[in-house]
């Protein structure tokens, strides 16, 4: 995770799973210097009873690493079985708020192998109770620290991984504030490929430390255990994190007492420790800690979800228990006082009467409910259909201001109309957001769809995974993945993929790699990725989804056509323009049957078929084909539209390209203040169609205003997309070209050095961004009169036939 990816020792005195060790005894230590797989060991920094853990470096990439074998002498088969599945599990969870591991293997230590892996060192890090002690946090912060715990304990949930060891000492915090699990030596998988790994924890051992394991845990069957025994573990860390204390005294009481008292005993409330702590804050720590998992928090999301809901002084899920509860619990703990007061209830047989008159208002009751559901979902498609017709797909050249009006109209009276009917809200929300998703609103889209996704969440039928719901909704999930589109189309890749990647894993365990809602997650996963110029691994996502609908849908179904566009788009991105042509020929001809010249799909379909032959040098072909989408989309899909701009860009780079650079200005204008004024000035688009902008101006001899603003937009792209995106790399190439023209050589070489590294990183040798970086080079160490170091980088370039 970056060049300050770090592990360190926790420094608590609870029962940790790395004790800390003193650094000056650590030179005995045998392994000291020695070479372990592609790491040089360095020190000690802690040691427990299944392992030690070492600082090292690794080789390559070069970093501080951190790396934990098992100890000699430990050589029972459940013993290495624990050992290894923590390895594993390691390295299934891809997540900020998890050590990540890097490398795995064993080490032949003369006396046979011993297994060890290499995670990721966290510098500086401390226990969440003392890193919020030392840094004096307050209840707002400490609880807005615990929200990241739940997010990466919900990732490791969707996983398949239940930790069951959480505890403060194996949640490590970094300087920067951002905690780390660790120790997942006592994790359950509830995952058939890891099943196996759970035979190391027997019925009647206990597993977990003591003051953080949930009232099921105590019972030693770790086959009854699930995702709610970590949201009481969660539980139990919030509670101490907001008051320096746990929920129950067992310092000093033997074992089964101990038992008892979590299992039987109430907790001592928050607010009797600080009456600051009375209200919503209690009842969410209260609600985690229920006895009973059935009435806990359903999953770390759902906890997560109120305890945000209180940072954002809104109302919260949970609610104190009723009386029912109490009865419940009395009834459980006082069986034989229970039955002796049921017997008092028998004279309420003489409100049978009363109770028969009550069931026929009741009836009726439910009758009227039902027609007014009927009327809510007769209204509700009549709304949908109308909302529809936003859609350029739908609209076609009708009147786009009239349509924005009634979508705008809706919009703002839906609570009026289904404040009582939450799930229909929710599906209209949904169509809501799509709809302004569609005509590129995404301001607007956001709220609708996160609204939705509430709704459904509290309302709806929640998925379960092995069983064990995990506090969404099915029908959300549409939702959760428009949302991570929004996301990506916004610019905002680093929420994209989170949303999306949670969706996809959801998706997958709940309802299978064919459902059409993972095809769905698919699909826009390998968007997110194709846009950040990923091509390989959005290529991989693609044939999935293509492989699975051919075989289900059938070669000429609508969404089999989109996908095989979509391929042409990743082989287009990796400058497989012999590959991409004949995709984009197929799609369109298809698209045309099926939708017409004039939908959006085929417009999107004969723009790419355009940009290919362009990239192809058919100018020929190619410019009426783009000028014919311009058109088209101009009036179908507006002026302010991003498929307008990077029309308008297409024409304008291919007039460049052609050196007719006053013909093509206006066109590249054009599409930055459109891309400006639909996407944002940071978008990446905008900054490339700035880019191109600059090229014009240099073509043209005005260097300065060329030179300034292709810094001003490079130094944008670096900060909003990072140094390796398309546009960031796109923008350093022109900054190189840009300081050739100017003949500051030694300028240029550094950019077009780092243009050359980032473009094979992206795309790989074999591709023509590198041959124009290769040429380029060559041309400048030239006019440096390095002849052989341009003869070098002309040899790269491909012979001609």
């Amino acid at each position: 995770m970056g060049n300050n990816d770090s592990y360190s020792s926790p420094e608590d005195s609870t029962e940790e799973f790395i004790s800390p060790v003193p650094i000056e005894g650590s030179a005995t230590d045998p392994l000291i210097s020695k070479k372990i797989g592609s790491c040089t060991i360095k020190r000690i920094i802690g040691s427990g009873g299944m392992g030690t853990v070492y600082e090292a470096v690794q080789d390559s990439p070069r970093r501080r690493v951190a790396l934990k074998m098992m100890k000699r002498g430990i050589t029972s088969r459940s013993a290495t079985r624990r050992f290894e599945f923590e390895s594993q599990t390691l390295a299934r969870l891809k997540h900020q708020g998890v050590a990540q591991v890097y490398e795995a293997g064993t080490h032949d230590d003369g006396e046979g192998g011993v297994p060890y892996f290499v995670m990721e060192y966290v510098a500086n890090a401390k226990p969440i109770t003392v890193f919020a002690q030392e840094k004096k946090l307050g209840t707002r912060g400490r609880v807005d620290l615990f929200s990241k715990v739940c997010d990466a304990i919900q990732h490791g949930h969707l996983k398949g991984i239940v930790h069951r060891d959480l505890k403060p000492g194996n949640i490590l915090v970094d300087s920067n504030g951002q905690p780390k699990i660790i120790d997942f030596g006592v994790a359950r998988s509830t995952d058939s490929d890891l099943a196996i790994t759970t035979l190391q924890t027997d019925v009647g051992q206990l597993i977990g430390t003591l003051q953080y394991m949930s009232p099921e845990q105590c019972e030693a069957d770790p086959s009854d255990i699930d995702i709610r025994s970590d949201v009481y573990a969660l539980g139990v860390i919030l509670y101490e994190l907001l008051t320096d204390n746990l929920p129950y005294d067992i310092r000093r009481v033997a074992i089964h007492e101990a038992v008892r008292i979590v299992r039987e005993e109430r907790p001592t409330r928050l607010s009797s420790l600080n009456k600051h702590l009375s209200g919503d804050i209690e009842t969410i720590a209260h609600k985690a800690l229920q006895k009973e998992r059935d009435h806990r928090y359903q999953s770390a999301t759902a906890l997560k979800e109120d305890v945000l809901h209180y940072l954002n002084d809104e109302p919260i899920n949970a609610r104190p228990p009723g009386a029912l509860d109490y009865i419940r619990r009395f009834v459980k703990k006082h069986t034989a006082a229970a039955i002796s007061i049921a017997s008092i209830f028998l004279i309420l047989i003489c409100a049978v009467f009363v109770i028969s008159n009550y069931a026929v208002k009741v009836e009726k009751q439910r009758v009227k409910l039902a027609q007014e559901i009927e009327r809510a979902e007769a209204v509700k498609e009549f709304v949908a259909s109308m909302l529809s017709s936003v859609d350029p797909a739908v609209a076609g050249k009708m009147d786009k201001e009239l349509m924005t009006h009634v979508l705008d109209s809706a919009a703002d009276s839906i609570v009026e109309g289904f404040e009582n009917q939450p799930l229909v809200e929710a599906e209209l929300r949904k169509i809501i957001g799509a709809a302004y998703l569609d005509i590129s609103r995404y301001a607007d889209a956001k709220p609708h769809l996160q609204e939705a996704i509430n709704l459904y969440n509290n309302h709806d039928d929640l998925v379960r995974i092995n069983n064990t719901m995990i506090g969404i909704s099915l029908h959300s999930l549409s939702a959760r993945i428009q949302l991570g589109r929004l996301h990506y189309l916004a610019g905002d890749y680093a929420k994209s993929e989170k949303l999306l990647k949670e969706s996809l894993d959801l998706s997958t365990n709940s309802l299978g790699e064919d459902h059409s809602v993972t095809l769905e997650a698919n699909t826009q996963m390998a968007d997110l990725l194709n846009r950040q110029g990923k091509y390989d691994e959005s290529e991989i996502f693609i044939n999935k989804v293509l492989s699975t609908q051919r075989k289900t849908l059938g070669n000429d179904h609508k969404k089999t056509i989109s996908t095989l566009h979509n391929l042409g788009v990743v082989y287009f991105g990796q400058g497989k323009y012999d590959e991409a042509l004949p995709c984009f020929r197929e799609s369109l001809d298809a698209q045309q049957k099926h939708f017409g010249e004039e939908h959006p799909s085929t417009l999107n379909s004969m723009l790419n078929l355009g940009n290919v032959l362009f990239s192809m040098k058919n100018y020929v072909e190619a410019k009426p084909i783009l000028l014919k989408v311009l058109d088209l989309n101009r009036q179908i899909l507006g002026e302010a539209h991003p498929s307008t701009a990077n029309t308008l860009n297409s024409v304008g780079a291919l007039l460049k390209a052609q050196k007719k650079y006053d013909e093509a200005l206006p066109y590249i204008k054009e599409a930055f203040e459109v891309s400006k004024r639909v996407s944002g000035e940071d978008h990446p688009k905008t900054l490339w169609i700035m880019g191109g902008y600059c090229e014009i101006l240099a073509a043209q001899g005005n260097f300065s205003e060329a030179v300034k603003l292709n810094a001003q937009a490079l130094e944008t792209s670096r900060r909003v997309v990072g140094n390796t995106h398309p546009s960031t790399v796109f923008l350093i190439g022109n900054t190189g070209e840009l300081l050739l023209a100017q003949e500051k050589y030694e300028e240029a070489e550094v950019m077009l050095l780092e243009y050359i590294e980032s473009t094979k990183r992206n795309v790989g040798e074999d591709h023509p961004d590198m041959y124009w970086g290769y040429q380029t080079l060559a041309k400048m160490y030239e006019g440096m009169g390095k002849q052989e170091e341009a003869q070098k980088y002309r040899d790269k370039l491909p012979k001609s036939d």
